[in-house]
């Protein structure tokens, strides 16, 4: 029987595979997202969020050109790591096997910090690199692989950690090269994002700190 692990893998590939991309959105749009800022709740609150989603985005942007800079002082940056280990029965008639899922929490410096983690099992891995300034997100990057399928997500929030605005891209798993991106804005979508990401987000930050 496949663990949480492994059903999350699978969750994520046929979530990110059927999302579509809708109108487009006016980039000063009020528009009512779920967002959770607590990974440690769970419950799931609308919010309206106003928000200069562009001017947010190259922000963001900067921030993370900013952290890749920071990052090269590894003198100066704390790091705690975690682990733990998932098994795995690919077939019905194969032996169970092990894999190591590991994490990590960098303090880049008094505002800056990073989460770092990587699930696999038998032919697929997912890899989450999630930053935070002054303790909120404001930017994951997820990507993952099965067999000829490649997937990956660039998730940005605003400064209060709530999300703006996500965009994929995948393979189709054909195995060749990413294809267009698309922005995902239908409503359903970026809820089930959500709740895939901040239950991920939530055992993370267990293996840390366990």
């Amino acid at each position: 029987m496949k663990n949480h692990v492994v059903l999350s893998s699978i969750f994520f590939f046929c979530t990110l595979l059927n999302m579509g991309c809708g109108k487009k959105i006016e980039e000063n749009a009020s528009v009512e997202k779920y967002n959770k800022v607590d990974s440690t709740k769970s419950d799931i609150v609308p919010e309206t969020i106003v928000q200069d989603t562009a001017s947010r985005i190259a922000e963001i942007k900067a921030m993370y050109e900013d952290v890749q800079l920071l990052s090269k002082n590894k003198s100066t940056i704390e790091c705690k790591k975690g682990k733990k280990i998932a098994k795995e029965t690919p077939f019905e008639d194969s032996e169970e096997h092990s894999y190591e899922q590991t994490a990590s929490f960098c303090k880049i410096n008094e505002h800056y910090s990073m989460y770092s983690a990587n699930f696999n099992g038998h032919e697929w891995y997912n890899d989450y690199t999630i930053y935070l300034k002054d303790g909120n997100i404001f930017f994951v990057l997820e990507s993952g692989g099965a067999e000829a399928c490649s997937e990956e997500s660039r998730a940005y929030y605003d400064i209060k950690g709530n999300l703006i605005s996500l965009i994929t891209r995948s393979n189709d798993c054909d195995g060749g090269d990413f294809k267009k991106s698309k922005t995902i804005r239908k409503e359903k979508d970026l809820k089930q994002y959500l709740l895939s990401f901040n239950k991920t987000y939530t055992e993370i930050q267990g293996m840390i700190n366990k």
